[in-house]
């Protein structure tokens, strides 16, 4: 494998918004990984009320469970590879950054992190299973709102 290919895909990787990528070609195999930046993990959840409480006032407290939704259409992994542990589980406490599911999308792999502390409520899809955009994949509780 070349170079120039390495680079290549590297940008790549950098435009897309891709953390991980695993890439295969004529029997040479290289798995690039690169550090997230804070304007991919805000991309990364899409936190949406599970319970519609109307429309808060400014001394209503917010609904502290939310739903976080597939952002792309592919392939949901709780869990880094075949046999391991998954990122993830009910109760788990999660801090800002940690890395919840991997999203396979155009076989390009997707870390998807937490964009703020919680804690897991419910996982919502199964290991492996195709998702679409909006796709509910967890309900979580924000722990920041459950301390203040």
């Amino acid at each position: 494998m070349n170079t120039a290919l390495i680079e290549a895909l590297m940008a790549r990787m950098r435009a897309e918004g891709v953390i991980e990528l695993d890439y295969s070609c004529n029997g040479e195999r290289i798995r690039l990984v690169r550090e997230s930046e804070p304007t991919e993990a805000l991309a990364s959840v899409a936190p949406a009320p599970v319970v519609d409480e109307g429309t808060p006032s400014n001394d209503m407290p917010l609904p502290t469970q939310i739903e976080i939704r597939a952002q792309m259409a592919g392939q949901f992994y709780t869990c880094p590879g075949p046999g391991e542990a998954p990122f993830v589980t009910v109760n788990d406490e999660v801090t800002e950054g940690a890395p919840l599911y991997i999203l396979e999308v155009m076989k390009m792999l997707n870390r998807m992190e937490a964009e703020f502390p919680c804690r897991i409520v419910a996982v919502l899809c199964e290991n492996g299973t195709a998702v679409e955009i909006g796709t509910p994949l967890f309900r979580v509780e924000r722990i920041d709102h459950a301390e203040g």
